[in-house]
């Protein structure tokens, strides 16, 4: 019984019927899509990841390396201070 009701109402709902004339009219002659070009989003999403990239540059600078040698007493310490410690 219950196939029998399912079937009916799958005939009626899933019929052919007729496409409008418009959408004809559209697949026969399709019109150009105009692009507007980049969106406002975009391009504050644009701007805000350039001024993040100048504000990361100006906050964290190259770190100088201090390669010169140091004199501590009356030796000569030929190691940088930067990365060898002692």
């Amino acid at each position: 019984m219950d196939k029998e009701w399912l079937e009916r109402v799958l005939k009626r709902e899933l019929r052919p019927i007729a496409a409008p004339d418009a959408l004809w009219e559209r697949i026969q002659n399709p019109q150009p899509r105009l692009r507007a070009g980049m969106s406002a989003a975009r391009v504050v999403a644009c701007a805000a990841f350039a001024c993040g990239l100048v504000l990361a540059a100006w906050l964290y600078p190259p770190r100088k390396v201090n390669a010169t040698p140091q004199v501590i007493g009356k030796t000569e310490k030929t190691t940088c201070s930067l990365c060898h410690v002692g």
